[in-house]
């Protein structure tokens, strides 16, 4: 009975295992089959270098070219003082004056000295005159004569003295207006109404409004190419769209010993009303002409702190990374300085999604990339 039992149980297992071996194909020691990668579709430009004229710009400052102090010949008290700072003033403007009361006292002072004068000379002559007569008779000696004479002639020397005297005074009077010898624009004020000033003191500057130059700093490198430049454009930060022509007047021969820059100035032709002062400038000269590079920002792909873009192989329909040293750049494109010779088709969109030796789809619509 125990090797009846033992029998069932065996055949019993048996056909279990039979069972599972149908269910399974009866194949026990086949291998599962690999999946097959399907080519991912990505979109190209083809890479086109262009010629560009290398373009160099500087921020810099907007400053008058000339900036005068206008100050009084004589001192005194300032009376008025009209303009402010900002004040648009044309040639002949009244920028102070000073009280001429004093001048005045002196001129009334110096036209009667000269008027007393101008009698006693009158007064000599006639007397002189007379001596003559009396010459003539021999009721006078020729050494009376000459004294006679002389006096006169001290007299006349005296009334010319004052005459110059008063004219000069007259000139005083005149100089205690202080008006505007240029049109331009008042840029600070240094004296104020009542403060007692002294000749030569700066009252207020002023800066010519049709002389506007553009400021910058000129690093060594590119010296001799700036100094060789005729011409120049200048556009302002507050209206970019708009440029001016300019010329490079001036560079210092000194460079600066903190920056190791050139100062140099930029001489703006026919500024306009919105150009003004101490407004931030953008100088930009042409260089030399190189063929560059340029992709969308959307192609760059960043690994291992380096730049790199996809470039498909056509005849593998793979991807593979190549490195891109990258220059200039703008809103949405960016210079490609080496890495890249021209021709090659770089994936442009879906970078982070790819790896080394992926298969691709090359989808159509393909674009070229240029200027």
């Amino acid at each position: 009975m125990i090797g009846l039992r033992r029998i069932s149980i065996f055949l019993s297992i048996t056909q279990v295992v039979g069972i599972c071996c149908l269910l399974s194909g009866c194949k026990p020691n086949q291998a599962p089959q690999a999946k097959t990668e399907l080519p991912s579709p990505v979109r190209v430009i083809r890479v086109e270098p262009m010629d560009q004229v290398s373009r160099y710009t500087y921020a810099g400052e907007i400053t008058p070219r000339t900036e005068t102090a206008l100050s009084f010949r004589i001192g005194g008290k300032v009376m008025t003082r009209p303009v402010e700072v900002g004040s648009t003033i044309r040639r002949g403007s009244e920028i102070a004056t000073l009280d001429p009361q004093d001048m005045r006292l002196q001129t009334d002072a110096m036209s009667s000295q000269l008027q007393a004068a101008q009698a006693d000379y009158a007064l000599a002559q006639a007397n002189l005159d007379r001596y003559r007569t009396l010459l003539d008779k021999k009721f006078i000696s020729p050494a009376e004569f000459d004294r006679r004479s002389n006096a006169v002639a001290v007299m006349a020397a005296r009334k010319d003295e004052l005459k110059s005297r008063l004219l000069s005074t007259h000139n005083q009077v005149f100089y205690t207006r202080l008006l505007a010898e240029d049109a331009g624009v008042v840029t600070a004020t240094e004296a104020e109404r009542g403060q007692v000033v002294g000749a030569g003191q700066t009252i207020v500057r002023v800066a010519r409004i049709d002389e506007a130059e553009a400021v910058i700093s000129v690093p060594e490198n590119r010296l001799n190419e700036f100094k060789l430049t005729k011409e120049v454009k200048v556009s302002l930060w507050a209206n970019p769209d708009q440029s001016y022509r300019g010329a490079v007047r001036e560079i210092s021969p000194l460079a600066d010993p903190a920056t190791r820059t050139y100062r140099a100035r930029i001489s703006i032709h026919q500024p306009d009303e919105n150009v003004r002062f101490g407004m931030t400038a953008t100088v930009s000269l042409s260089g030399e002409t190189v063929r560059e590079i340029f992709l969308p920002l959307s192609t760059l792909y960043h690994h291992q702190d380096k730049v790199a873009v996809w470039v498909v192989d056509p005849r593998k329909h793979t991807v593979n990374l190549v490195d891109v040293e990258t220059s200039s750049f703008d809103i949405d494109r960016i210079g490609i300085k080496s890495g890249l010779n021209g021709g090659e088709l770089v994936v442009q969109a879906g970078v982070h999604k790819l790896h080394q030796g992926q298969k691709v789809r090359i989808l159509p619509s393909e674009q070229t990339a240029e200027e």
